[in-house]
C-alpha cells in the first residue's frame, strides 16, 4: 500500500500536473497584469501633441507642419512619441537625411544600439547616396563594436557597401577618405593603394587633392607594403630591363640586376675571380683558408647593398606613381566634361521648397550629356542625385522611369512605385504612366492596382475612373466595362457626372458592343434619374444620325418626342432647329419639311415674344434714346439669326450654309451661341476638371 502514491502525496503524477497547471496560470495572469500594467503606465498624449498630429495627418503634404511635430518630440524627449512621429514622416519624407542621423543618435543615447543599427540601416536603403549618412553610420558601428572579434572585417564590409552604391557621387570625397583613414590605421597599405586606383578612376570633387595625397603615401612607405607582389615584380622587371638598356645607373650590383651580388667565379670572365677584398688586403687573403672571408657574410658590402636597394625602390615607387598620373590625367578630363554643371548645382540635399528653373534646367541638361556620354552605371547614380533634390518634380522621374523601361523593366516598375507611393501620391499622370508600362508589359494585375489605388486617393477624378474601365476595355471585359460605367453612374452625385458617364457607356455600346437599342436605353434611364437632359436628348439625337443607312422615321419620333418634353423654351428652339436640317436632308415627303418649317417659325415667334417682354422689364429705367439703340441693336442681331445659318449640324455632319427660307421675323436669342454649346463629340460640356487631364499619355 506504501508504493502506491496518495492524492495528498505531493510526488504523485496526478498532483504534479495540477501543481503545474496552477503555476502556468498563475504566469499567465501574472504576465497579463503586467501587460496590462505596462499599458496603463504608457505616456498619454498631451493636447498640444496632438494638435500637432491632427495637423500632419489632414494635410500630410505639409512639410512645415511635420518640422514642428519633430521638435516638439525632440524637447519632450519622450522615445515613444519621438519614434511614432519620426517613423511616421519618413514614410513621406525618406530623403531627409539629418532627421535619419537624429534619429539613429537618439536611439544611442538612450541605450537602445539594437534600434539605432535599425535606424541606420532604413536610412541608408532609403537615402543610399548620402555619403554623410553612411560615415555617421559607420562611426556608430566602429563604437558599436569595440568588443567584436571580428570587428575590423564588418567594418570593412560596411565601408564595401558605402563605395558601392555612392562611390561614384560627385561629392563622395569625404567617404574614400575615412576609408584609407582606416585602412592606414590598420596598416593594410596594399589595400590602401587599391582604394586609390579605385578612386583615382572616379571624377570626383577633391579628384587633384587625392592624387596628391597618394603621391606622399607612396614616398613614405616601402613599395614592398603599398604594391600587389605582381606590381612590385613587374615594376622592378621593368626596371632591370630599362637598367640593361642603359637607361638605369648600374654603379653597383651586378650588371643590369641591382641588389644582387655577384659570387666568385661565377658572374665574372671565364677563368677569372672577381676581388672581393682592396688591394692592401690581398695578404691577408691569400694566407685565410679557402672559402674564408674577412666578415661574416652579407656585412662586408651592407652599405653597398642598401645603396643598391635604394635605389630601386625609389625607381618602383616613380613606376607606380607614373601609372596612376597617367589614369589621373584621364580622369580629370572627363571631371573637367562635367564641371560647368556640377558647379551651377545649388542645392543637391532635398527640400520641400520648390527649386529655381534654373536648376531644373541644369539637372536636365547634365543628365542628357550623361545619358550621351557616361556608362550606364554612371547615368544612374546621378539620376539617383537628382531625384534627391527634385523628389517633388514629377517630369524627374518620369524622365528616369523612361530611361530604365528599355534597359531593365524591373527597374523602371521599382522607379515608378517610388515615386507614386512615396513621393508624389497625389500626381494621377504619374499612377497613369505606371498603369500604362506595367499594361504594356502584361502586367494587368498590376496595372489594375495601380489604378485602383490612385482612384481611391483621388476618388473624383473622372480621368481616373476612365483609365480603368478602358483597361478592361482593352482586355475585351465587356460585361464589367458595362457593370464599371452603371455602378459610377449610380454612385454619381453630381449631375455632370452623370450625364458624362451615361454618354460615355451609351458610345461604348453602341461602337464596340453594337448595341443601339441599350444604347438609348442608357441615355433614357440617365434622363430619369435627374441627368442633363439637353445634353442626354442631343445624344439620343446623335445616335440615331449615325445609323447607316439613317432610320427617318425612327429619327424623327425621337425629334418629336424630345420636343414634347418639359424643356426650357430656348432649349426647345434649339432641338426644332435640328429636326428643321432633318428634314430638308434627309425626309422623303416634302409636306413633312414644310410643315416642320412652319411649327419652327412659331417657336421661334413665341421665344421672340417671352425675350421682348424680360427686355422690356430689365430695360424699364432706360431713356428713350437708349432703348432705340437697344432695339436696333437687338433687331439687328435677330435678322441674323433669322437667316437660318444652318452650318451647325450633327458631330461628323458640317452642313454648308443654306439659302433665306425663314419669314423675316425679329428674334432675340442668338441660337448660333446656344448651339455652340452642343459642339463636342459627344454633345455635352466638359467639367473644367475634365479637361486638365489630356488623353494622350495612356495609350487607348
Amino acid at each position: 500500500m506504501s508504493d502506491i502514491p496518495s492524492e495528498a502525496d505531493p510526488s504523485s503524477p496526478e498532483k504534479e500536473e495540477k501543481q503545474a497547471d496552477k503555476e502556468k496560470d498563475s504566469s499567465d495572469k501574472s504576465s497579463d497584469d503586467e501587460s496590462e500594467e505596462n499599458k496603463s503606465k504608457e505616456p498619454v498624449k498631451p493636447p498640444e501633441l496632438q494638435k500637432y498630429w491632427e495637423a500632419v495627418r489632414n494635410h500630410p503634404g505639409d512639410f512645415t507642419g511635420w518640422t514642428y511635430l519633430l521638435q516638439y518630440v525632440e524637447q519632450k524627449n519622450i522615445i515613444g512619441f519621438y519614434r511614432e512621429a519620426f517613423d511616421e514622416f519618413f514614410q513621406h519624407y525618406p530623403y531627409c537625411y539629418g532627421y535619419w542621423k537624429k534619429y539613429g543618435e537618439t536611439e544611442r543615447k538612450h541605450g537602445n544600439s539594437a534600434l539605432a543599427y535599425e535606424v541606420y540601416e532604413r536610412g541608408v536603403k532609403a537615402i543610399p547616396l548620402c555619403s554623410d549618412l553612411w560615415i555617421h553610420y559607420i562611426t556608430f558601428q566602429m563604437q558599436n563594436l569595440l568588443k567584436d572579434e571580428n570587428r575590423e572585417a564588418k567594418i570593412r564590409e560596411l565601408f564595401e557597401r558605402a563605395i558601392k552604391v555612392c562611390g561614384l557621387d560627385f561629392r563622395s570625397d569625404k567617404l574614400w577618405e575615412y576609408y584609407i583613414k582606416f585602412e592606414v590605421q590598420h596598416q593594410h597599405f596594399t589595400r590602401v593603394t587599391n582604394i586609390y586606383d579605385r578612386l583615382l578612376n572616379i571624377p570626383t570633387q577633391q579628384l587633384s587633392t587625392h592624387m596628391i595625397k597618394f603621391k606622399e603615401f607612396i614616398r613614405s612607405h616601402s613599395p614592398r607594403k603599398t604594391l600587389s607582389l605582381d606590381e612590385f615584380l613587374k615594376h622592378r622587371t621593368e626596371y632591370v630591363s630599362n637598367k640593361e638598356n642603359g637607361d638605369v645607373s648600374t654603379e653597383n650590383g651586378v650588371e643590369g640586376i641591382p641588389g644582387i651580388e655577384a659570387l666568385p667565379g661565377e658572374d665574372g670572365p671565364p677563368g677569372e675571380e672577381v676581388e672581393m677584398v682592396e688591394e692592401g688586403d690581398s695578404k691577408e687573403k691569400e694566407d685565410l683558408p679557402p672559402g674564408t672571408d674577412l666578415a661574416p657574410p652579407g656585412e662586408d658590402d651592407k652599405e653597398k647593398e642598401e645603396l643598391s636597394d635604394e635605389k630601386e625602390l625609389e625607381a618602383i615607387k616613380e613606376l607606380a606613381t607614373r601609372v596612376r598620373e597617367e589614369i589621373f590625367t584621364k580622369t580629370e578630363e572627363e571631371l573637367n566634361k562635367r564641371l560647368k554643371f556640377e558647379e551651377q548645382i545649388r542645392r543637391p540635399y532635398f527640400h520641400a521648397k520648390p527649386l529655381e528653373k534654373g536648376q531644373i534646367k541644369n539637372w536636365k541638361e547634365y543628365l542628357d550629356y550623361e545619358i550621351e556620354n557616361g556608362s550606364m552605371e554612371r547615368t544612374i547614380v546621378l539620376f539617383e542625385r537628382c531625384l534627391v533634390a527634385c523628389a517633388l518634380y514629377e517630369e524627374m522621374w518620369l524622365k528616369y522611369a523612361k530611361h530604365m523601361e528599355t534597359t531593365d523593366p524591373e527597374a523602371a516598375s521599382e522607379i515608378y512605385q517610388r515615386a507614386c507611393t512615396i513621393h508624389l501620391p497625389k500626381k494621377p499622370m504619374l499612377h497613369l504612366k505606371w498603369a500604362a508600362f506595367e499594361e504594356s508589359k502584361g502586367n494587368i494585375d498590376a496595372a489594375r492596382k495601380v489604378l485602383s489605388d490612385v482612384e481611391q486617393s483621388i476618388p473624383d477624378l473622372v480621368t481616373l475612373t476612365l483609365e480603368r474601365i478602358n483597361l478592361e476595355r482593352r482586355q475585351k471585359k465587356y460585361t464589367k466595362v458595362t457593370t464599371m460605367f452603371k455602378d459610377k453612374m449610380e454612385a454619381s452625385k453630381k449631375r455632370d457626372h452623370l450625364t458624362f458617364f451615361a454618354c460615355k457607356l451609351a458610345c461604348f455600346l453602341h461602337k464596340v458592343v453594337g448595341d443601339l437599342e441599350a444604347a438609348k436605353e442608357v441615355l433614357k434611364g440617365a434622363v430619369d434619374n435627374n441627368g442633363i437632359k439637353e445634353v442626354l436628348y442631343m445624344k439620343l439625337v446623335d445616335l440615331e444620325y449615325q445609323r447607316t443607312p439613317i432610320d427617318e422615321e425612327q429619327t424623327f419620333h425621337v425629334f418629336q418626342e424630345v420636343l414634347e418634353k418639359d424643356l426650357p423654351l430656348e432649349t426647345k428652339v434649339m432641338f426644332s432647329k435640328r429636326k428643321l436640317e432633318f428634314t430638308r436632308d434627309f425626309c422623303q415627303d416634302v409636306n413633312r419639311f414644310q410643315t416642320t418649317l412652319e411649327e419652327h417659325n412659331k417657336l421661334v415667334k413665341s421665344h421672340q415674344s417671352l425675350s421682348k417682354k424680360r427686355k422690356h422689364t430689365d430695360e424699364g429705367g432706360d431713356s428713350g434714346d437708349q432703348k432705340k439703340s437697344k432695339v436696333a441693336s437687338d433687331n439687328k442681331a435677330e435678322e441674323t439669326a433669322s437667316q437660318g445659318n444652318y452650318n451647325q449640324s450633327a458631330v461628323g455632319f458640317p452642313q454648308p450654309q443654306y439659302p433665306q427660307y425663314q419669314p423675316q421675323v425679329d428674334q432675340s436669342y442668338n441660337y448660333q451661341q446656344q448651339w455652340s454649346a452642343y459642339q463636342n463629340p459627344y454633345g455635352y460640356q466638359q467639367p473644367q476638371q475634365w479637361s486638365s487631364y489630356g488623353s494622350g499619355y495612356y495609350p487607348s
